[in-house]
């Protein structure tokens, strides 16, 4: 019997939202991962086809708006500012939402939340990860 690509990950993250693109994200950002002999490999297992946004940023209404203000909601916690200066370079992103600015105060829309995760889990390179991504569409009854 053959051995099928799932015998040879080295960890699946089952999920994209906000929780399994932060997980990805900061394994790249592993000191211990960057100095590994072999990179690791994982499967990405996302339902819905969207990585990044999840139920919660995934969103179209403008109304829905985050619960915590921008200053705080930059995806490094050792990074507090890196949300704002994503959205200083991004200001296409802030326009489709009919925003001229924001600052450490805005409640942002979490769409808006959503295209900054997604931007990062499309951007995802390194040679110490190898990523396979598996999308399951289920169909609703």
């Amino acid at each position: 019997m053959g051995r099928s690509a799932e015998s040879d990950a080295d960890l699946v993250v089952v999920g994209a939202g906000f929780s399994g693109t932060l997980l990805v994200c900061q394994l790249l950002r592993s000191t211990a991962l960057r100095h590994a002999e072999q990179p690791l490999r994982l499967i990405w297992i996302e339902r819905s086809g969207q990585f990044g946004q999840g139920l919660a940023y995934g969103t179209r209404d403008p109304n829905h708006l985050l619960n915590v203000s921008a200053g705080a909601m930059s995806a490094w916690a050792d990074d507090p500012s890196h949300l704002l200066r994503w959205l200083e370079l991004n200001r296409e992103a802030l326009q489709e939402q009919h925003l001229e600015g924001a600052n450490a105060s805005s409640f942002l829309p979490r769409q808006l939340y959503g295209q900054y995760l997604d931007r990062k889990s499309t951007r995802l390179n390194s040679s110490h990860l190898v990523i396979s991504y598996a999308v399951f569409c289920l169909k609703k009854k």
